[in-house]
């Protein structure tokens, strides 16, 4: 009896240590449709869909575009400004100015009727991340512009406001409001990781995961502020609020997450997460939100991203080229499908498959 209990006892510890343990990385193929129902003849309907890109945590290989019913075009073999057409669709590839977002850009006339189905799909290969244990200094020093890019506000992330000092002074713990809060750029680095973890925290124990009514989902600082809740736009406008508030550049990442227990299926919806800039060790992520929801990996979250991701777009308030009826784009991460200028009905549906 007690060898049957010390063998289950055994197995318990096994199943929770590789349930605990974390991919070094995730190679997987992801698949992103737009569908289009044609309801006039002859009118023109714009396409504009974000394309990853590799960077030091991500690979994207055999990237292509796929119009049903002809021919696929490998996005590898083209660059920003490319022009091709497949079948009755128009397509360009661009570049996003500021951020360097890349996407494309398609129109089509289109026939009573008839569907149109437009698909990406690439292989991805995600890295796990943990700036804290492995920093990349070597490549990451930000220029004069950069700096000036990741401290700006933006028209849902403020800087400065009255409402985001008051959160700095509690996350600070500055109970006298004639002490400064020193925002000077010339912080030290080690004080201004403290003041990033301090942040963290504080959002962590402030905010909680809740979608329910009305509000949340648009990545509005002040809202969370006032209403203590939202999904992970929510949370990671805050924290990137609080931070260039202090001058310590921050940016805004958005992607699609993959279930970390399944090999392949659809994916609901978007995830985003944040990152911030320490001289020294270079781009630090934080996932605030994740870590809210899962709280033993609130230590992780902090500098680490695990590889159940692929990002698609960085920053906010966008300006694409040629630009849509609503531009600038809030955060740019589903289709943008248009007809006569105004939003038009598109079905979207993304998935993956792993491929180790």
């Amino acid at each position: 009896m007690k060898r049957l209990l010390l063998a289950a006892i055994l197995i318990l510890f096994l199943s929770i240590a590789v349930i605990g343990a974390e991919k070094e990385a995730r190679i997987f193929r992801f698949r992103y449709s737009v569908e289009v129902k044609g309801k006039e003849d002859g009118k023109l309907i714009r396409i504009w869909i974000p394309l990853p890109q590799s960077s030091p945590y991500q690979e994207v290989k055999e990237s292509k575009l796929i119009l049903k019913g002809q021919e696929e075009i490998l996005l590898e073999e083209l660059s920003p400004g490319s022009k091709i057409q497949i079948g009755d669709l128009s397509l360009s590839i661009h570049k996003e100015p500021v951020y360097s977002n890349l996407y494309a850009y398609g129109e089509i006339k289109s026939h009573k009727g008839e569907t149109y189905l437009l698909v990406f799909e690439a292989v991805i290969h995600r890295k796990k991340v943990n700036s804290l244990q492995h920093p990349q200094t070597s490549s990451q020093k930000l220029t004069q512009e950069e700096l000036e890019k990741f401290l700006k506000a933006n028209k849902k992330v403020p800087v400065g406001h009255p409402k985001i000092i008051s959160h700095i002074r509690e996350a600070l713990d500055l109970k006298n409001k004639k002490e400064p809060i020193s925002i000077s750029k010339k912080v030290s680095p080690k004080e201004a990781l403290k003041k990033a973890r301090r942040i963290y925290d504080y959002i962590y124990d402030q905010l909680k995961y809740d979608k329910s009514g009305f509000g949340w989902g648009r990545g509005d600082a002040l809202w969370a502020c006032d209403n203590k809740r939202g999904n992970c736009t929510d949370f990671h406008s805050l924290f990137i609020s609080m931070m260039r508030t202090l001058k310590i550049p921050a940016r805004f990442e958005i992607g699609f997450p993959l279930p970390s227990q399944k090999k392949s299926g659809k994916i609901k919806g978007y995830h985003c997460w944040g990152w911030f800039y320490i001289k020294g060790i270079g781009w630090i992520p934080v996932d605030i939100s994740e870590a809210d929801k899962h709280p033993e990996k609130k230590e992780f979250f902090f500098g680490g991203l695990d590889p159940h991701r692929v990002a698609f777009s960085t920053g906010r308030d966008l300006k694409l080229k040629p630009a849509p009826q609503n531009s600038p784009i809030n955060f740019f991460i589903y289709p943008i499908v248009e007809m006569d200028g105004k939003a038009y009905p598109f079905k979207r549906e993304f998935s993956f498959y792993d491929l180790n």
